[in-house]
């Protein structure tokens, strides 16, 4: 079998999940950037609005490259734990954009509801969650592609579940949000 690759309607999906990602990460972020513009703003000699617009875009700038680096991350830990197939580093950010939609979309529709920012950002349990079940939907496209076997599927699972908990553990001890 060959290497698994996108299509060309695979790619346009992928784009459109992105730029369908790059607008959650947005409407999570704006509460907490308008309010860091606000507090700190008056130092930047420039409008709150022009620096807001800057800030907005750097941000989804940085998500879309932290994506791009984990399905890089998550192809090279499954390559090397062995694969059935092979498959592109397009086909892993195809699926991981799949992984971490529809709980970013949750977000973005919880922060517009309660308009509060960093509603869930800050939360261990929720980011440990939140992994789990990307990982686990990562994971099972995977399967459902014959790339990997139900034994590799656990154990890539497993893995990358660790990891990202542990990546969660690091990140929420360095949040002065911490709860």
């Amino acid at each position: 079998m060959g290497k698994k690759k996108l299509t060309k309607y695979q790619w346009l999906v992928t784009l459109f999940l992105m730029l369908v990602y790059s607008l959650t990460v947005q409407i999570v972020a704006r509460p907490l950037l308008t309010k860091q513009v606000l507090h700190n703003g008056s130092a930047i000699p420039t409008s709150s609005t022009t620096l807001l617009f800057w800030l907005n875009l750097i941000v989804i700038f940085v998500s879309l490259l932290m994506l791009l680096f984990q399905a890089i991350i998550y192809r090279i830990i499954a390559t090397v734990l062995g694969t059935n197939r092979e498959y592109s580093i397009g086909y892993s950010i195809f699926l991981l954009t799949i992984a971490v939609l529809p709980l970013s979309i949750v977000e973005a529709v919880a922060t517009l509801i309660f308009h509060q920012d960093n509603l869930f950002s800050s939360k261990i349990v929720t980011n440990s969650i939140s992994s789990v079940l990307s990982v686990l939907i990562y994971s099972l496209g995977l399967k459902y592609m014959n790339i990997i076997t139900k034994k590799q599927l656990i154990v890539l699972s497993s893995i990358l579940i660790i990891l990202n908990i542990i990546m969660s553990l690091i990140g929420g001890f360095s949040n002065p949000s911490f709860q």
